[in-house]
């Protein structure tokens, strides 16, 4: 694109006019990439990007002035936005006013976005018409240094040997800097609630299997070399970076979509504003999968300790009850070594026995536990890992077909905005 300067030029996506001004400015200083860099890139991977987009609204990460510069975080759309960039309304309850969240159906407003030196993309888990149903279960995989790369790596291949056992498919993605994210899709009729407790029991077996390597703790300063499993991005209007979503730090790294067996030697900061475009020519999108085949969570929770039979799904699939345990499931009144890991916590919710960790609770070993994760070792970093995930339907990490439910309607239903 040809840098115009300050004086804006007008140029024409998909059958809409744009104004676009200071096109030569630079936004990653150290690498020399500009605004009209960044609207070239957000054009050039359009076609895989905006599927992650649509329907969904937007958080953005504005750096008018760069990424050493200031920024600022935006949801209400700005004055002076065109009047065919499309908007969704929600009320803000904890400001009480209403918030214009920005929509990204096209090319061209993810071009505008652009020139508006957004570098950041953040859309909701869910979508516009079922705003509180989320249609992933997302596991976010921090290292705190001196922990990075190569300790995030061997977790997450642990995690996906996890999600094996689990028969749940998933799809794989680079945070942009040192982490990882993995989705597991869902069927429609999810709970955030229900959700997040998925992912907290999830994240609190792994604790309990790799204690020197994973924590939970919320305080920054006290996770140093460890890798933080963040269940608390399982909350509506809580995001992460979108699929293919440039980062504003040196290098321009993007959040890029991988294979499983892409992930035991890949280095992340190889996926660039300049090389991704190529890539996604090459292999086509790779998160695709995490749009397909989805899966019921209550029968997930139960080899890691299910809700009790009949209880209300207010903490799994509103406005159903899950189905009953296996004959051969413990029941809690048993010994301590054969208690399910989670009882009930009165009406308010569930709770782990034991003593609580951080306020996020301690399992206690039990055989169920031990038929999905006892044998679960992260691997070394030359490891083999699960298999590739790209194809639909997804197999899990492992290469198992997937146990779900069944798939999606055609019309897929928007979650929506907190």
């Amino acid at each position: 694109m040809d840098a115009g300067g300050g004086r804006g030029q007008e140029v024409e996506v998909g059958g809409r006019r744009l104004l676009v001004r200071n096109l030569d400015k630079v936004l990653w200083p150290e690498d020399g990439y500009t605004k009209a860099d960044l609207i070239s890139y957000y054009l050039q991977v359009a076609p895989v990007m905006l599927p992650h987009l649509r329907d969904r609204p937007l958080v953005l990460t504005r750096y008018p002035d760069g990424i050493h510069g200031a920024h600022f975080y935006q949801k209400d759309l700005p004055d002076g936005t065109p009047d065919w960039v499309a908007s969704v309304p929600f009320l803000s309850p904890s400001t009480g006013r209403v918030v214009r969240y920005c929509l990204c159906p096209d090319a061209a407003t993810l071009a505008w976005l652009g020139s508006q030196a957004c570098l950041e993309i953040h859309p909701w888990l869910s979508r516009t018409s079922s705003p509180s149903e989320p249609d992933f279960a997302v596991l976010d995989i921090d290292p705190a240094p001196p922990a990075g790369f190569a300790e995030a790596r061997r977790l997450a291949l642990a995690l996906g040997g996890l999600l094996e056992r689990l028969k749940l498919s998933s799809a794989l993605k680079t945070s942009g800097a040192t982490g990882l994210h993995i989705y597991v899709p869902l069927l429609p009729g999810h709970t955030y609630p229900g959700v997040r407790e998925f992912v907290r029991r999830v994240a609190v077996l792994l604790y309990r299997t790799f204690p020197r390597m994973v924590t939970l703790e919320r305080t920054v300063r006290r996770r140093a070399g460890r890798v933080y499993l963040d269940y608390l991005q399982n909350v509506r209007g809580k995001t992460l970076v979108a699929p293919y979503g440039v980062r504003p730090l040196p290098g321009a790294p993007v959040s890029t979509p991988i294979t499983w067996q892409e992930l035991i030697r890949v280095d992340p900061a190889g996926f660039t504003l300049s090389t991704v475009p190529a890539r996604v020519r090459a292999v086509g999108d790779l998160f695709a999968p995490a749009l397909g085949l989805g899966h019921r969570l209550d029968f997930a929770l139960l080899p890691i300790g299910g809700l009790e039979p009949g209880r209300p799904a207010s903490a799994g699939l509103r406005g159903r009850r899950l189905a009953s345990p296996p004959a051969t499931e413990p029941a809690d009144s048993g010994p301590a070594s054969s208690r399910p890991p989670f009882r009930a916590a009165g009406p308010g919710g569930l709770q782990p026995p034991g003593r609580r960790i951080g306020g996020h609770g301690e399992l206690e070993p039990t055989a169920s536990q031990s038929a999905v994760c006892g044998d679960l070792q992260p691997p070394p970093q030359a490891g083999v890992g699960p298999p590739q995930a790209g194809a639909s339907p997804r197999p899990g990490p492992g290469g198992a077909p997937p146990q779900a439910a069944g798939r999606r309607p055609a019309t897929q239903r928007p979650a929506g905005p907190d």
